[in-house]
């Protein structure tokens, strides 16, 4: 049995957490109110884009953005906020924020139904002193609820990761989940539960990232990967093979790569071996986009040939190396078709202006596709 100091150890820790999850909750709901002000919605954008915080994109709004922040990130758009507006405050607006602030005496004054600039200075400069002193006070909740959840990351990184060579980087990463799930965390409930899916979540997406060859969305990674439905895992023998639809054969390529042990682009080669950089790509090779324009452009040039002349497509053929043919001069021509070289000019410059004028739609559509 604990004695009587371990248990009395004990229940202070768990208040301290209580008070420490209570201060958290506080500051974000005071953020969030904040961030909701009407007034200073432009100056929140504004704010995202000199701060340099992850704004609205596609899928997600500006709302949505913003609480997505982490709460430093909050407390910084406001306080930036704050500080560059230089407008009038509504009294309504005015004696909400001083109760969500918590400077209840200052609203007591005798505001104005508009604030004057004296009076908003004296508001701003109060309510940037109280929003110090209360992020002060959840980075000292932070702290000590990272402290005693810390352990909680080496041991499910230990349970997660295999590999010795990546538990490093996978407690960093842990270590960045657990912040940010302490920024959500709710005055009662399960913490512990609570922070371990936000880790072994952020664990399991650094791994899907540094094993892939290629660069792909983790969530829909995460999602072909998923255990099958029953609760079974697929069995480590199972293979490409073994699958009956291309949904489960690709969830098998996909788990079978998970498996592989990653390999640098760095490592020294063994002795007659081929360093694995220079085998990936070939830069003597064609760029695939570019052949395959150069493989509708011929297509185009072949089409328009067909509307030309006998003598015209003849010349054109000759002059600039068509069919194989190697590229001849003017001269040359007329010298094989028996003709002067003004005639051999003129048939080339009406063919070219023919063919122009015939191909113009289709290089426009060409054009516009790309």
């Amino acid at each position: 049995m604990p004695t009587v100091s371990e248990a009395a150890s004990a229940l202070h820790a768990s208040a301290e957490e209580r008070v420490a999850r209570g201060v958290v909750v506080a500051h974000r709901a005071r953020l969030g109110w904040l961030l909701r002000v009407p007034e200073w919605s432009t100056l929140f954008e504004q704010g995202v884009a000199a701060l340099g915080l992850p704004g609205r994109r596609q899928g997600i709004g500006r709302e949505a953005a913003l609480d997505a922040l982490a709460l430093e990130h909050k407390y910084q758009l406001v306080r930036w906020a704050v500080e560059h507006f230089h407008h009038h405050l509504g009294r309504a607006v005015a004696q909400g924020i001083c109760r969500v602030v918590g400077l209840e005496r200052f609203s007591e004054t005798e505001l104005e139904s508009t604030l004057s600039l004296r009076q908003w200075g004296r508001l701003r400069e109060a309510m940037l002193f109280r929003l110090a002193r209360e992020h002060a006070r959840y980075k000292h909740a932070q702290q000590l609820l990272f402290v005693n959840y810390s352990p909680l990351v080496e041991a499910l990184v230990a349970q997660v990761v295999y590999a010795a060579s990546h538990r490093a980087d996978c407690a960093q990463e842990g270590r960045v989940a657990l912040l940010h799930a302490i920024d959500r965390v709710d005055a009662e409930g399960e913490f512990a539960a609570y922070a371990a899916c936000w880790i072994r979540r952020v664990v399991r997406n650094h791994l899907v990232r540094q094993r892939l060859p290629v660069h792909a969305p983790v969530n829909l990674i995460v999602r072909a990967t998923a255990l099958r439905a029953g609760g079974e895992a697929p069995g480590r023998d199972d293979g490409p093979e073994a699958a009956d639809t291309p949904g489960e054969r690709l969830r098998a390529v996909l788990l079978e790569m998970l498996r592989q042990p990653a390999v640098s682009l760095d490592r020294e080669p063994a002795e007659g071996e081929t360093p694995l950089a220079d085998t990936l790509a070939d830069l003597a090779a064609d760029c695939p986009a570019r052949a395959a324009d150069r493989a509708d452009l011929r297509g185009l040039v072949a089409r328009g040939l067909e509307i030309l002349t006998d003598k015209q497509r003849d010349v054109l053929v000759q002059r600039f190396g068509l069919d194989g043919v190697a590229p001849r001069t003017l001269a040359e021509i007329a010298r094989g078709a028996g003709i002067s070289h003004q005639q051999v000019s003129m048939r080339e410059r009406r063919a070219l202006q023919r063919l122009e004028s015939a191909l113009a739609p289709a290089v426009a559509e060409y054009d516009g596709e790309r």
